[in-house]
């Protein structure tokens, strides 16, 4: 979309931790549960039209006896829209910008998983339309409090 310029692309935060190390790596275990979560963000930082989008990335691996890591990722990137609708605006920061970070960010957790000597973790791919589309409807599905005291 050439009415999208990324400016910059950055970590923001990371915390990787491996608790029970070397342990885990003594004996060699089932494949381990992980739980993930991932967020996003989006402000605008300047008046012209500029926006900082972040996802925000947790995972944590265990297995029947240990830990086997904590992570922590808040992966940002630095957007200038031109000439973008202002009915399009909030579908252009929710979908297609962190469209356009979240391979980074994968290729950062795979890299820095394998580097820990474990087995890459590998995200599968996020749609983040389905995903604006799930919390536009759960928005809208919260049933205000007209109640007076």
């Amino acid at each position: 979309m050439q009415n999208v310029k990324v400016i910059s692309q950055y970590i923001k935060t990371l915390s990787f931790e491996v608790p029970d190390a070397p342990a885990i790596f003594l004996k060699p275990n089932a494949k381990p549960d992980v739980e993930i979560s991932i967020d996003l963000d989006a402000r605008k930082i300047n008046e012209e039209n500029g926006y900082e989008i972040t996802l925000k990335f947790v995972a944590k691996a265990k297995n029947k006896e240990n830990e086997l890591f904590d992570l922590e990722i808040i992966y940002g990137g630095i957007f200038a829209l031109d000439g973008i609708k202002e009915e399009m605006l909030e579908q252009i920061l929710l979908i297609y910008c962190p469209s356009l970070l979240f391979p980074f960010l994968r290729r950062i957790i795979s890299n820095l998983t394998a580097d820990a000597g474990m087995t890459p973790l590998m995200i599968n791919p996020i749609d983040f339309a389905a995903l604006y589309s799930s919390k536009k409807k759960a928005v809208k599905a919260v049933p205000e409090n007209n109640t007076k005291n």
